[in-house]
């Protein structure tokens, strides 16, 4: 039998009543565990259903589950007691811990790796450790680059000597963890999430963009900036490598070019003529020379070259650089 199955064979040698009592004071993520192996319980001798029963039945009448929170070690305890005749007590404490660090591997999968580096920047350096010993290799990688070179240091020793962690701290972990989570989902109020939300204002002017990010911030200051921030400039997408740009500047025409490029920095007009034939370089160079234009007509040309960089994104095409999984 595997720990999960001794667990569900004793809750159902229990009896009904005094099983539900102690499911309904497990926590979720134990009672999940168990109820599962309840379809794969192997069929027991009379003796082993009559030694069980009386052994854990006496146990459970003796709990008033009524008195208070039930926690995994007190849960751990009466099992440890009903775990006589099962001459196993190790079995225990894995069904406790082996399904939280599963649990917390499970929730790391699903979190943005931006919001799990920022939350572990203002945690402790043991709970850091902690989530590096269980994240899966590749989100380990990520979260380690993006520590302070002050911590790291002292994150891989703490690793080194990482041998046991007490059922609580992974409780604490889990908990926090699923905070975490609850409150990462209820900002992506979209399919797309804030990157929807960026890319419809990425394309629109700048009266509209201004408009639509002020009336946002009036409501939530903290999606407001954070959508401010992940904003496409022309700036940004001159981050492309050379061959993504070339593309993205032979769909464009010049004077797109020219009035998109118009008042950006020299070393922005640089990477993006760089990518050009000379001749088309040299007209729009010229085209620079002759006067001044209407904000507006530069604000839709600027518009028009992130509308045409997010479709080849789209496409698959070209890729930003910012956007590329960490590894």
């Amino acid at each position: 039998m595997t720990p999960s199955q001794k667990a569900a064979a004793i809750l159902a040698l229990a009896g009904e009543e005094n099983a539900a009592k102690l499911i309904q004071n497990i926590p979720e993520y134990e009672t999940k565990k168990i109820l599962k192996a309840f379809s794969r319980l192997p069929i027991l001798t009379e003796k082993d259903i009559e030694i069980l029963a009386k052994e854990f039945v006496d146990l459970v009448k003796k709990v008033d589950s009524y008195q208070g929170a039930f926690s995994i070690n007190k849960a751990k305890q009466i099992l440890s007691k009903a775990n006589l005749t099962l001459k196993d007590p190790t079995w225990i404490e894995q069904l406790s811990d082996s399904y939280l660090i599963d649990e917390i591997r499970n929730i790391l999968e699903t979190i943005y790796e931006k919001v799990l580096i920022q939350w572990l920047k203002l945690e402790h350096p043991q709970t850091i450790t902690l989530i590096l010993a269980i994240a899966p290799p590749d989100k380990c990688s990520a979260i380690f680059k993006h520590l302070n070179e002050s911590v790291r240091t002292e994150i891989l020793l703490r690793i080194s000597v990482l041998n046991h962690v007490d059922t609580p701290e992974l409780e604490n972990v889990h908990e926090e963890l699923e905070k975490l989570q609850k409150n990462m989902n209820s900002r992506n109020t979209t399919p797309n999430g804030v990157e929807k939300i960026s890319q419809m204002l990425q394309a629109a002017n700048s009266d509209f963009r201004t408009q639509l990010l002020a009336g946002l911030s009036s409501k939530n200051p903290e999606l407001a900036n954070k959508i401010a921030q992940d904003m496409l400039t022309l700036s940004r997408i001159s981050e492309l490598n050379s061959n993504h740009l070339s593309l993205l500047c032979s769909n464009l025409s010049d004077q797109v070019l020219s009035l998109g490029l118009r008042l950006e920095d020299d070393s922005v007009k640089e990477k993006f003529l760089s990518c050009v034939a000379k001749k088309r370089r040299h007209l729009i160079e010229n085209d620079w020379e002759h006067g001044k234009v209407q904000k507006k007509i530069v604000e839709n040309a600027i518009s028009t070259i992130i509308k045409k960089a997010l479709e080849l994104k789209e496409k698959g095409k070209i890729a930003f650089p910012w956007e590329e999984t960490l590894v």
